[in-house]
């Protein structure tokens, strides 16, 4: 399910999703997790580029994780200027 950490900063947001995301992969091997950070250059193409990236193509415009694998993207920073 979709997640939504919000909150000042420094209260530690990234640190409790990098932590759950490292227990995860200890705990399961069909799950994985890539971890985005954005800023003000990151742009749409690149963002694409990153996702894709982990994924494999599986039949014409479907892609998914490696294998049977699962795939929880955490994406830092959400509030970027345009």
């Amino acid at each position: 399910k979709p997640v939504l950490f919000v909150g000042v900063a420094g209260t530690g947001k990234t640190t409790i999703v990098k932590d759950y995301l490292a227990e995860v992969k200890l705990k399961s091997e069909t799950m994985m997790s890539t971890s985005l950070n954005l800023n003000s250059y990151t742009t749409s193409a690149a963002l694409q580029a990153i996702i894709m990236g982990s994924l494999e193509k599986r039949s014409g415009h479907t892609y998914g994780p490696p294998g049977h694998k699962q795939c929880i993207y955490f994406i830092d920073d959400l509030n970027m200027p345009h």
